[in-house]
């Protein structure tokens, strides 16, 4: 996984600009804020919140800024261009055990075991069938490093594999499925909406839930930002997180609609989006990653999500 120093991130964020002052506004002004998001369902909420008016109900002006990743989002955030902004857990978890100030303060997707939208899948004709047959093989992942290669190790290990012998290959989600055909890489671990594409199009089958292994429920993404700016905003980050919920909710009761917006803000067609959003900020629903990663050695060290999960207060 990559390196997360403070200085780093502050070094790789874009130049930095004074944060919006909050207490001098009117009353009828709505707060703005510059809040970065991948393109992805995970990050859906925000898509949802922000056209379904959530943000502005709340008294929020939001300015949704698409990024590569979270890593980018976070540089942004202690560079000081962002205020908050999201990034799978894992990648936090990261950033705060090299002592870089975040802070989560709103819940983000979770991964449910009922409703899986990341999968293990190999090509139709594929011969693996277990975890001893990957032994010596390549397999794709979105991310080296990442919730993907984790999945991936923690499944290897439990079902029989050598994990040592196992490659991880970085392949962009659009292409996992040609990448199988083309047998390059023997299993690839792949999310919505292009998991269920592929499926549905018989490109891919199903070999196993990775995600499983790591636990049955469990939050993958968080909305955060520095504990400076928090402890400053503390009732704009309890408008933001409300929207931010409510878009969640909103999502998963308007599968069809919210498909719509999708499209609009990231190209994805699917015909109803399937992930699951949390409606708590529940570090007990964190911490199966931080302990799996540190395990299979993604993390350093030991990670205890309570430490920088804010309660509301």
């Amino acid at each position: 996984m990559p390196s997360l120093s403070r200085g780093h991130l502050i070094r790789t964020g874009a130049a930095a600009i004074a944060l919006t002052p909050i207490a001098v506004r009117a009353q009828t002004d709505p707060l703005h804020l510059r809040v970065g998001t991948g393109s992805v369902e995970a990050n859906a909420q925000i898509f949802y919140a922000a056209d379904m008016g959530f943000f502005k109900k709340n008294g929020l002006d939001v300015d949704v800024q698409k990024l590569r990743s979270g890593t980018t989002t976070m540089a942004a955030i202690v560079g000081g261009d962002l205020q908050c902004g999201v990034a799978n857990v894992l990648s936090l978890g990261a950033a705060h055990q090299r002592n870089v100030p975040l802070v989560m303060f709103a819940p983000g997707a979770y991964y449910d075991s009922a409703v899986p939208t990341t999968m293990m899948v190999v090509a139709p004709d594929s011969t693996v069938k277990s975890a001893k047959d990957l032994n010596g093989q390549a397999v794709g992942v979105i991310s080296v490093g990442g919730l993907d290669q984790l999945a991936l190790d923690a499944w290897v290990d439990r079902t029989g594999g050598d994990l040592s012998s196992v490659k991880c290959i970085e392949v962009p989600p659009s292409a996992m499925a040609e990448t199988l055909a083309q047998g390059r890489i023997a299993c690839a671990v792949m999310n919505d909406p292009e998991m269920s594409a592929a499926i549905e199009a018989k490109q891919v089958k199903v070999l196993a839930s990775g995600y499983d292994s790591i636990a049955k429920l469990f939050m993958q993404t968080a909305w955060f930002s520095t504990q400076d700016w928090l402890q400053k905003n503390k009732d704009v980050a309890k408008r933001f997180s409300d929207a931010i919920v409510a878009g969640g909710v909103w999502g998963e009761k308007n599968q069809e609609q919210a498909a719509v917006i999708l499209a609009k803000w990231t190209g994805a067609k699917e015909a109803h989006p399937k992930i699951r959003f949390a409606t708590k900020l529940d570090p007990a629903l964190i911490q199966p990653v931080f302990d799996s990663a540190a395990k299979y050695k993604l993390l350093a060290g030991p990670v205890n999500a309570a430490e920088f999960s804010w309660n509301g207060k």
